[in-house]
């Protein structure tokens, strides 16, 4: 039922409509409050508010959205700029790295290479001490065999000495019968001597009778005599002998030492060539292992050589690449450059945005509202603050969050969300899903990381797209650290 006349109604049309174009859209119309013919005015007018307030709750949202998507692409390309810049320095410290490296590279092949004519000489030499080695070992056989022949006939001289010395005394043992003999002889010789001349005696005591045993008396003096005689000169040459005897056994004692220690030095000299040709087989085997081991060097060496000329090749040609990629990174640069600016006018843009956006007045309130909305702010934000003290806050794990955020908006408070956010802006959860990917460029993120209470003014929430209240506070550890945010959104 209308209250007041027709001037009064377009009056107060007129006074709405200049509210709408304030940017005060808080108030509706009613097409009842006014007389039929304005109310299809009225009903449009209202479709127009309705959808301009849609719009600017739509903007606002989105205008934060992208503000916040600016910040983070000009973030980005703030960090690849500089990441770029860390590229090109450290493309230019490779560039200097494979120079040097190819460097290297050349100086190691001409090492290598003086290695290898070094490796050929020492393999010529050794394949002549391996010749001589042999030459040697043939040598050495060839000695112990004839050093063997010789201890044979040393060992046949020994036996012959042996066997010398043996008749040597024999001939002594038979001296020393004839000088026994000779002795006898002497012996009988006398007794018959002096047996003649007592017969001489008594032959002349008998005068004529015994002149012919005296006869015999002499003759048998003669004999014995002559007996007497080649017994001592038998004697004499039995002395000689035994001299000579004595002379050959002291001779054949002395040979008999020197074939002893002829054989022990044959011995030895065996020993000495036994070991020569062990020795010698060693080294040959060792020249010949060595050998091998040359040949292996050798093809090593080779295949080193062509490794380093392939190594060299791969360096200049990585230098040319590092060139072109310098001079990409530099064209990168450029384009980060460019880049840079027009995300810095998309930003200054999307701040205008949400200026522009922000100056419209969605929500009106009393006096006795706002009271009422402090009081409610003041409630939850004591609730929060004792929420942050919450181990399961504390200790930042994911499900205990989601555990403490989800009975929060389940106790009734009135709120649109609840999140949580990292140091670095990302979300650790958030009830319902973020509508922004990153809060380090929000207001309410940096003044609480600050370890301040944030309150925001009424504007449109980017996750529930609805007029609301941010009120944010810092999460802190046990040394009063901060160590994250949390946030709500009060529905309005």
């Amino acid at each position: 039922m209308l209250w007041f006349g027709r001037k009064k109604a377009i009056q107060r049309l007129t006074d709405s409509t200049a509210e709408y174009a304030a940017g005060r859209m808080a108030g509706k119309l009613k097409s009842s409050d006014y007389p039929s013919e304005l109310q299809p005015l009225v009903t449009n007018i209202g479709l127009l508010a309705d959808m301009l307030r849609q719009f600017t709750q739509d903007t606002q949202a989105s205008s934060g959205q992208v503000a916040s998507a600016v910040n983070q692409v000009n973030e980005a390309i703030t960090n690849a700029g500089l990441l770029a810049q860390d590229i090109r320095h450290e493309a230019a410290r490779t560039r200097e790295l494979s120079t040097a490296l190819t460097r290297e590279a050349l100086a190691a092949n001409q090492q290598i290479g003086e290695v290898m004519e070094a490796a050929q000489s020492i393999s010529s030499i050794a394949g002549s001490i391996y010749q001589d080695s042999g030459k040697t070992k043939q040598s050495a056989e060839q000695g112990f065999l004839q050093v063997g022949e010789v201890a044979n006939a040393m060992s046949d001289i020994q036996q012959a000495s042996s066997a010398l010395e043996e008749r040597i005394r024999s001939l002594m043992q038979v001296a020393r019968q004839i000088d026994a003999f000779l002795n006898t002889i002497q012996g009988i010789s006398s007794q018959t001597n002096l047996l003649a001349l007592n017969a001489s005696i008594e032959a002349a005591r008998a005068g004529e009778h015994g002149r012919g045993f005296a006869v015999v008396a002499q003759e048998i003096q003669k004999l014995s005599d002559a007996s007497n005689q080649a017994a001592n000169s038998a004697n004499g040459l039995l002395v000689q002998i035994d001299k000579g005897i004595m002379e050959a056994a002291t001779a054949a004692e002395q040979g008999a030492g020197s074939v002893e220690r002829g054989m022990q030095a044959m011995t030895q000299a065996e020993k000495s060539l036994k070991d020569i040709v062990a020795a010698t087989s060693h080294v040959e085997a060792q020249l010949a292992e060595e050998s091998a081991a040359r040949h292996k060097q050798l093809h090593a060496t080779s295949e080193a050589t062509q490794m380093l000329a392939s190594m060299t090749d791969l360096c200049a040609q990585a230098a040319k690449h590092i060139d072109s990629m310098t001079a990409a990174l530099e064209n990168q640069a450029e384009h980060f450059n460019e880049t840079r600016n027009m995300g810095r006018i998309m930003a200054g843009v999307a701040d205008d945005l949400v200026k522009t956006t922000g100056a419209i007045m969605l929500v009106a309130m009393q006096d006795s509202e706002q009271q009422a909305l402090k009081a409610k702010i003041n409630h939850l934000k004591d609730i929060i603050l004792k929420m942050v003290k919450d181990s399961r806050i504390t200790d930042l794990s994911i499900k205990g969050h989601e555990q403490a955020l989800r009975e929060l908006l389940d106790a009734g408070y009135g709120l649109e969300a609840a999140w949580t956010n990292q140091p670095d802006g990302h979300f650790i959860v958030s009830l319902p899903s973020a509508g922004i990917a990153n809060a380090s460029s929000r207001e309410w993120f940096r003044e609480a990381l600050k370890g301040k209470h944030y309150i925001s003014e009424v504007y449109v929430s980017a996750i529930s797209r609805q007029p609301c209240i941010t009120l944010a506070v810092p999460i802190r550890n046990y040394q009063e650290i901060v160590i994250g945010v949390l946030g709500i959104d009060i529905r309005l």
